[in-house]
C-alpha cells in the first residue's frame, strides 16, 4: 500500500507546523522578547510567501509578479520589525 500526499496537503502540513513553531517561540521563554518578535516575523513571512505562491498561484505568475510580491513581503517585514524594535520615547 502507497501512501501519497497532494502538494496542498503537505503545504497544509508545513503551515500547521510553521503556526505551532510560531506559537512556541511567542507564548514560551526560549527566546529574549525581541529575538522573538524577530522569529515570530520571519515565520509569518514565511507563511505569507506560501500562502502566495502555493494556493493565490503566484508561482506560475510572470516573474514581475512574483518579485513584486517577494518585495512587499520584505518590505512588509522590515517596516514591522523596525516599528517593533525602534526604542519608545516617552515624555
Amino acid at each position: 500500500m502507497k501512501l501519497s500526499i497532494s502538494r496542498e496537503t503537505g503545504v497544509w502540513l508545513i503551515l500547521v507546523l510553521a503556526t505551532a513553531a510560531a506559537t512556541y517561540f511567542s507564548v514560551g521563554r526560549q527566546l529574549n522578547g525581541s529575538v522573538a518578535i524577530v522569529v515570530v516575523f520571519l515565520i509569518a513571512l514565511a507563511k505569507m510567501r506560501v500562502i502566495l505562491f502555493e494556493f493565490m498561484e503566484l508561482r506560475h505568475a510572470p516573474l514581475f509578479m512574483r518579485l513584486l510580491a517577494d518585495s512587499w513581503l520584505i518590505s512588509l517585514f522590515v517596516i514591522l520589525v523596525v516599528m517593533f524594535l525602534a526604542p519608545t520615547h516617552t515624555v
